[in-house]
């Protein structure tokens, strides 16, 4: 990610965010499961509605990228976009241009295989010998890795049933690969340096003099943070590229008040500076903000056609009206399998769709006519509710941008404030390198430490 030209500095461009959010806030702060009990919709602008409501299909996919016809707007909503453009990452998406997919993978697991693999040997192909994969999973990345470079690899993964399953691929498909390529069951905590260390000279020790580089496809939540803390510990590691994801499943500090502040979010000291001065960051930085980074991009809405908008709006309203029922110690959730009804607002489709149940017995609970009454009174309330769902939708997709933008330059701080105490000459990159189409999750961490 970037930092707009028209900003100088970091602190300067993340207050310019932080107030922006605050001001925005309604938009995002709530889990969209939450918005009708939370009031959501009573912070809409009626002059906001009016448009959302009327707008033509056409105009709706243009209006998360600032290209809609800003003639039909209302001066509010004007300034909302104009505003919201400034402090977004103007960043063009590469597109898919693979014509051979791995074997037995989807079109979009192969892409982001064969592009992480491409930019790991552009970067750290001069400066290790010796990569560690962190979730390697069942080892497809070491596995093109493998085959396209000298590298050796350790492949570190979480899950043991996944690490037999690597091991089992690799003696299958990639056999000349034993001596090369290693998969070792670990959790990786911020404590692990020295058990990879271990596992690298166990593996490696005729090798020789080991420069090692972190790879990841999917650096998931804290352990992106793993990495980069343990970039700066060892003196063996020169070099990390990893991709970031799931920034919603970050972990909350334990001394927090009511559990609302992230044990590694914000990380640099610029954004912690302007978080604290403010008493309701809880409010902005939370776990809907998050979650919003990480969710689908643009690039998908763009295409989106009228039918599906309605169906999301309605799936999506119809689910906060359920949530407005008065249902202590119960489940709500939605039937498998086809749906008995198309989309439409009616309580039948509700009742014929989603599932109530017991969190004491696990026992499915019958919907009554109170329930009927209820949802019945919100549907008045709100005759025009599914096209506000996805008009709030369509908000929330021109915000994410900004807020993954906002997550991965914080990071981006936090390592130059770091290198700068550590007297460290490192050099950072945040790079797109996914078609966002295929792989929402499309950027890659890039350090390199200069000798």
């Amino acid at each position: 990610m970037t930092l707009p030209p028209e900003f100088s500095t970091y602190s300067v461009y993340f207050q310019e965010c932080f107030d922006f959010l605050n001001d925005y806030k309604w938009i995002f702060s709530t889990s969209n499961t939450q918005y009708l009990k939370e009031d959501v919709l009573e912070q809409f602008p009626d002059e906001w509605q009016e448009y959302f409501i009327t707008v033509e299909n056409d105009e709706l996919n243009a209006f998360p990228d600032g290209l809609n016809d800003q003639t039909l707007l209302p001066k509010s909503l004007q300034a909302f976009q104009q505003k919201l453009q400034l402090l977004k990452p103007r960043i063009s998406s590469p597109r898919c241009t693979e014509t051979k997919l791995m074997k037995g993978m989807s079109p979009k697991k192969s892409h982001e295989i064969i592009q992480l693999a491409k930019l790991i040997e552009e970067k750290l192909k001069d400066k290790v010998n010796l990569l560690i994969d962190f979730g390697a999973g069942l080892g497809y990345l070491s596995e093109i890795l493998f085959r396209k470079s000298s590298f050796n690899i350790l492949g570190l993964e979480c899950d043991a049933e996944r690490v037999v399953l690597a091991r089992k691929r690799q003696k299958e498909y990639y056999p000349e690969s034993t001596s090369k390529v290693v998969y070792e069951e670990m959790n990786i905590r911020p404590d692990s340096g020295e058990q990879i260390e271990f596992l690298s000279k166990e593996h490696f020790a005729d090798t020789g003099q080991q420069d090692c580089g972190i790879i990841g496809l999917h650096a998931c939540a804290d352990l992106s943070i793993t990495a980069i803390n343990l970039f700066f510990e060892s003196k063996t590691i020169q070099g990390l590229v990893i991709m970031p994801c799931c920034y919603h499943k970050l972990e909350l500090s334990e001394e927090s008040e009511a559990g609302r502040i992230f044990k590694n979010f914000p990380l640099s000291r610029c954004l912690s500076e302007i978080v604290l001065k403010s008493e309701n960051s809880f409010q902005i930085l939370n776990r809907p903000f998050l979650r919003l980074a990480c969710q689908q991009t643009v690039s998908r809405w763009r295409c989106m056609k009228a039918e599906s908008h309605r169906e999301h709006g309605i799936d999506m309203f119809l689910r906060a009206a359920v949530e407005c029922l008065k249902l202590d110690d119960v489940i709500i959730t939605k039937r498998k399998g086809k749906r008995l009804l198309e989309p439409n607002i009616s309580f039948d489709y509700i009742s014929s769709n989603y599932l109530l149940k017991s969190k004491l017995t696990n026992q499915s609970i019958d919907w009554s006519e109170d329930h009927r009454s209820t949802i019945e009174g919100i549907f008045k309330k709100y005759p025009n509710g599914w096209k506000l769902s996805e008009a709030l939708t369509c908000l929330q997709t021109a915000f994410q941008g900004l807020c993954e933008n906002i997550v991965l330059l914080d990071r981006v701080c936090f390592i130059q404030e770091r290198a700068q105490q550590m007297n460290l000459e490192i050099c950072i990159e945040v790079k797109k390198i996914l078609d966002d189409q295929l792989s929402p999750r499309c950027f890659a961490f890039i350090a390199e430490k200069r000798k």
